[in-house]
């Protein structure tokens, strides 16, 4: 994550949503960003749901500060994560992820790439559903990777060496 930034969501002590910033170089742990940045979080619709904790912000497309992306582009990645346990501070360490993550492509011109916000879904959250291919997960990407390495050094490499060694004459 070169050059990322990262909103780190947390839940406080009393309950209430906590939200900082941190820059990503690629190399190091993300550093904290201790001047204010222009994120704002949504009261409305960020706290506790029943048994979920969800957090919904605002971020400006125009870049305040060199450190930021510009989202005037368009198109940007959204990188998620979450921690099963309470961090131990918004503004500690960030510890490894103990659950899953995901990568998620949003057009932020199209409407589209958003799920419509009428009370009866998932509030605006982000499809990731969308578009989704047979082999996007890890695991198919995975056997599909070694069944064409193996067609291509356990058949077509020695078919080819055959046909160079023997076959030279008649090709």
């Amino acid at each position: 994550m070169s050059s990322a930034e990262i909103y780190v969501g947390s839940k406080s002590d009393d309950g209430s949503a906590v939200l900082s910033k941190r820059f990503s170089s690629g190399y190091e742990e993300p550093t904290l960003v201790k001047e204010k940045f222009g994120v704002y979080l949504i009261k409305n619709n960020t706290g506790t749901f029943g048994d979920i904790f969800k957090i919904t912000f605002l971020r400006p497309m125009q870049p305040r500060s060199s450190r930021e992306i510009d989202l005037t582009l368009g198109k940007t990645s959204l990188i998620w994560a979450f921690h099963q346990d309470k961090i131990p501070s918004p503004l500690g360490e960030i510890t490894i992820h103990t659950s899953k993550n995901s990568v998620i492509d949003c057009d932020l011109f199209s409407s589209s790439s958003f799920k419509k916000n009428d009370g009866k879904d998932n509030d605006g959250k982000v499809d990731s559903q969308k578009n989704k291919s047979p082999f996007m997960d890890n695991n198919s990407l995975i056997k599909l990777h070694g069944s064409m390495m193996f067609l291509g050094w356990c058949v077509f490499a020695p078919a080819g060496i055959l046909v160079a060694r023997f076959f030279k004459v008649i090709f």
